[in-house]
């Protein structure tokens, strides 16, 4: 990975490159894999870019409306009720400003498919976040409503087993945080983004139950 990043890097130097977007699951420390990539500016909680990370409702609204209604009328539901559903479902990432964003993957999926099952969590690997979950001892409601700084989730780090677990799992995608003001002061806490994410833990830390 470093040999990758020092490329890009050589490419910047030299002009070729103006603008580099990179998102993945964890982010690294800079001293480590990233060392050949030092100028870069982290966004991950930006208030400004806090919704490039996913659709926000008012864009599917106008942007799907047209799939929104075609579903609707397949799935024989209102398109309100479509879109509360969809809301439960694949709706709740928070990465700052002021509103949730949807899952892209699973939007695009479901008005493809027209059926509402885990679309985004079928892209990893299942049987990797079992044991994970097994080695940590985690059970479905681990972290819900832990208080948690933004700190403790954004540092960078290396994907091991050694990783806190609230940070991995909220790099990873299957928790969220919240945010909530008390005293003019801005308090964070974990939490599960939606259904999606919710019944898939649970299916996995059921299977974990089983097999002891």
């Amino acid at each position: 990975m470093r040999n990758f990043y020092t490329v890009i890097n050589t490419y910047d130097k030299k002009g070729f490159i103006c603008f580099v977007f990179i998102t993945g699951i964890s982010k690294f420390a800079k001293g480590g894999v990233l060392s050949g990539l030092d100028d870069l500016v982290d966004i991950s909680f930006s208030d400004d870019y806090s919704s490039i990370f996913g659709f926000t409702e008012n864009e599917i609204i106008e942007n799907f409306s047209a799939y929104i209604d075609a579903a609707a009328e397949k799935l024989s539901f209102t398109p309100q009720t479509l879109l509360n559903r969809l809301r439960d479902y694949y709706d709740g990432y928070f990465f700052g400003g002021t509103e949730n964003v949807y899952n892209p993957v699973a939007i695009v999926s479901f008005f493809e498919k027209l059926d509402f099952v885990p679309y985004w969590i079928r892209t990893g690997s299942s049987e990797y976040m079992k044991k994970y979950l097994y080695d940590n001892k985690i059970t479905l409601d681990y972290f819900v409503n832990t208080p948690i700084s933004l700190e403790e989730i954004t540092s960078p780090g290396e994907i091991t087993n050694t990783i806190a677990p609230e940070r991995f799992l909220y790099q990873a995608g299957y928790l969220t945080v919240r945010a909530t003001e008390k005293k003019r002061e801005i308090f964070y806490y974990l939490t599960y983004p939606n259904y999606e994410v919710r019944a898939n833990m649970m299916s996995l830390i059921t299977r974990n139950f089983i097999s002891e």
